[in-house]
């Protein structure tokens, strides 16, 4: 399954697969998996996005 990106405003209330944020969510939204945006200021090759990426779509999909 894909993974799709969505601003907290698109969310209306729905619980996301996962949240990237400066910011902690919301207690509501603790069992969410979070990623820092500074994760994504790392030096990735492109290897490496794309096994952190299927990461996570396995993740979503054991879900």
């Amino acid at each position: 399954m894909p993974i799709v990106v969505y601003t907290s405003e698109q969310l209306k209330d729905e619980k996301p697969d996962g949240i990237v944020s400066n910011w902690l969510p919301e207690k509501k939204y603790k069992d969410v998996p979070f990623f820092s945006t500074s994760l994504f200021y790392s030096d990735w090759n492109n290897e490496e996005l794309v096994q952190f990426i299927d990461g996570l779509a396995d993740m979503k999909n054991s879900l």
